[in-house]
């Protein structure tokens, strides 16, 4: 008979056989699982349908298609195609002016220049910064009592910017993780240098964490899994403690990269309340900046002075009425006016410490970035025992993942952060171009290749891809292009298969439910930020913004500017400039302890949590979205926008204004069933302003403009 004490032995045997086999399979399958084998060079598919393929990317798609015994499913409308690529490429719906462009240009590369207008306007920039953001944790804040991270938005309008210039991926990663080893040719490159490595400085980090040791290594921690997520769908943080059991990572391997990373610091000194600082550097001025800013730093000087000056004598007078508080009898009226006298004394004194602090904080300065701050002799890891940092094992050299991609030396003298950039995007890595193209696929189909998109590992169950030949036909193009996102775009967006209508077929549904092999396109909710963006550009309240800082930090009623003991922290509430309130969701702040509080429609759409590395968004489905959309003070207010617009134009019918109203919010002619309806509507309500803002509200809260079809 089994007992107790005997079952326990047994399942305790069984799990660590289990484990250890893991780390075994893990170990001999490192080099025959898909995802790290070298990538293929792949010859193009055969087709019996030469005409059907508008880019090599559809003869890999319609051959698996005829394998499956499916067709592919009929083209989408021109109005549909123009709406989709213009929410995937800008994050912005087609204006009116874009459509009838696009619409009357005849031309057989009409979609071509389409798309090349879409990379070539400022808005690619602002929407696909926000997917870098969301692996990398960005905000404006630190910590979880809201201390503002007053220079994180230059880092933003880096990222933006380097964007829309096109520059190459592997370049753009080099200056984010060794901006600040690299050679500038200008001013302007090493501003953009060290600007960039906020990338490494930027994160959720406790600054309040005591144990200083423990706060450097879960830093290390989140820079290594960011590092793993983004760029080799690897769960790399599994290592910290044990050999990970499913993909070839060891903990040598794991220490490997926190020696590199361990010799930069993010983090500069105690400051109140045995708060750690943040490293912040200082960026190179112009001369005429420098006289500007000295000039400034005189007038400041003065009045720093007169504040403190001010707050020394009212604090003198709040000691004074304390003393004469205390020797004054209580219970009498003399005791209870002198409790009066102390109070407005202290409060008094309280402001004028308030202000002399707040100018102290504001104090005229170069240009200021969070960035890091090199160690001035590089020197190597060791291991810590259960991922503890005060139980320390080997030391293990500077170092990469072994087994992918060729080994590499760091020279001594060298912390191995350019050697780390040179691995990742080494032809011999065989993930970080496979990582990439199928997270780009999956954004603009709805699903990846691979999936999940953000695990390459073997896992438990081995996700291979559905089109391996495409997978490592658009890796080995996306190496050869310069690592050009914009050129990976286009080519996706330009393709057959990408202008698919979402149509569905019965045969095509038997026997590919889930549409992994692309016969149709797959319906998507728009992002959070494109409801937001969409709305206020079709109402006419969305205006275009060059960036800078997006709470208005020197506004008293922002920042708490704090004292002694605590650190300036921003208030609870506090009112966005009009140049930011009715700017881009790029531009607006996010906070980690409270999210998106700041924007209701951030909040309620699944932006990501900003204290954790999103490499695909949240898709939920709630009766919440619904009543957003119905009852938000936002929608209705821009629906009521939408409404007045479509009034005020006095040159045209209803006919012509309810045309153009379907144009604007859903992307295509009303059909005359819809008229029809829609004039029924407006002449039942007697008061027509009211009645246009409703109709207007109902297309903005419809199932047709909350998704891309």
């Amino acid at each position: 008979m089994l007992t107790v004490n005997g079952f326990i032995h047994q399942i305790t045997f069984l799990l660590f056989a289990t484990l250890n086999v893991g780390s075994v399979l893990a170990s001999d399958k490192s080099t025959t699982h898909w995802s790290f084998k070298p990538i293929a060079e792949v010859t193009l598919p055969a087709i019996n349908d030469e005409a059907w393929s508008a880019t090599d990317i559809d003869r890999f798609i319609l051959r698996r298609l005829r394998k499956a015994g499916i067709e592919p499913g009929v083209d989408t409308t021109k109005h549909t195609w123009l709406r989709r690529v213009c929410f995937d490429l800008t994050g912005l719906p087609p204006t009116l002016e874009q459509i009838d462009r696009f619409l009357s240009d005849e031309h057989p590369d009409a979609k071509a220049r389409a798309v090349d207008r879409l990379l070539a306007s400022s808005a690619f920039g602002e929407k696909w910064a926000k997917h870098w953001f969301d692996m990398m944790c960005y905000a404006d804040s630190v910590g979880s009592a809201s201390m503002p991270m007053r220079h994180a938005w230059r880092f933003r309008d880096y990222v933006i910017g380097a964007l829309n210039s096109g520059i190459a991926l592997d370049e753009f990663v080099r200056q984010q993780i060794a901006g600040d080893l690299l050679e500038a040719k200008s001013r302007e490159q090493r501003r953009a240098n060290l600007t960039a490595t906020g990338f490494l400085a930027i994160g959720p980090w406790q600054l309040s964490e005591q144990d200083k040791g423990q706060l450097r290594a879960d830093i290390i921690d989140h820079q290594i899994t960011r590092i793993g997520v983004m760029f080799l769908g690897m769960t790399l943080d599994c290592a910290r403690c044990h050999d990970h059991k499913f993909d070839p990572v060891g903990q040598r391997d794991y220490y490997a990269l926190a020696g590199i990373l361990g010799n930069v610091d993010v983090l500069e000194g105690i400051w109140r309340s045995n708060l750690s600082g943040l490293t912040i550097r200082e960026l190179p001025e112009t001369v005429t900046d420098r006289i500007a800013r000295e000039e400034r730093i005189r007038a400041h000087e003065l009045d720093f002075k007169i504040a403190k000056a001010k707050w020394r004598k009212l604090n003198a007078s709040a000691k004074k009425a304390k003393t004469a508080l205390a020797n004054t009898p209580r219970g009498t009226d003399e005791h209870a006016a002198a409790v009066s006298v102390y109070q407005e004394a202290v409060k008094a004194a309280g402001t004028a410490e308030g202000d002399w602090r707040f100018l102290e904080i504001h104090a005229p300065t170069p240009p200021r970035i969070h960035a890091v701050a090199m160690k001035a002799m590089p020197d190597n890891a060791r291991i810590n025992l259960r991922g503890s940092a005060h139980a320390l094992g080997d030391e293990t050299p500077r170092g990469f993942i072994e087994g992918i991609g060729e080994r590499a030396s760091i020279d001594r003298e060298s912390d191995g952060r350019l050697e780390l950039v040179d691995w990742l995007f080494s032809d011999s890595n065989p993930l970080t171009a496979r990582v990439y193209v199928n997270r780009i696929w999956a954004r603009l189909f709805g699903r990846g290749l691979v999936e999940p998109v953000d695990y390459f590992g073997m896992g438990v169950n081995e996700n291979e891809p559905t089109h391996p030949e495409l997978l490592d036909y658009l890796a080995r193009k996306l190496q050869r292009s310069g690592w050009s996102l914009k050129s990976l775009l286009r080519e996706l967006t330009l393709s057959r298969v990408y202008g698919l209508s979402s149509a569905k077929d019965s045969t095509a549904a038997r026997r590919d439910p889930e549409n992994k092999l692309w016969s149709r396109a797959n319906p998507r909710r728009l992002d959070s930020e494109m409801i937001r963006d969409g709305v206020m550009l079709m109402s006419g309240h969305l205006n275009s913004y060059n960036g800078g800082p997006p709470i208005p930090l020197k506004e008293r009623t922002s920042l708490s500017p704090g004292d002694l003991v605590n650190p300036p922290t921003l208030r609870g509430k506090f009112k966005l400039t009009p140049a930011v309130a009715q700017a881009r969701s790029i531009y607006q702040p996010v906070i980690r302890s409270y999210f998106h509080k700041t924007q209701d429609v951030l909040e309620t759409f699944d932006t990501p949590n900003p204290n954790q590395i999103t490499a695909r968004r949240a898709n939920s489905a709630s009766p919440t979205h619904a009543l957003f959309l119905i009852n938000s003070p936002f929608m209705k207010k821009h629906g009521d926008y939408l409404g007045a617009s479509a009034l005020a134009d006095s040159t045209s019918d209803d006919r012509q204004r309810l045309a153009r109203l379907w144009l604007r919010i859903l992307g295509r002619p009303i059909r005359e069933q819809e008229y029809q309806s829609a004039q029924e509507f407006l002449s039942f309500v007697t008061d027509r302003k009211k009645a246009w803002a409703r109709l207007s509200h109902a297309l903005l809260a419809s199932n047709e403009f909350l998704f891309i079809r």
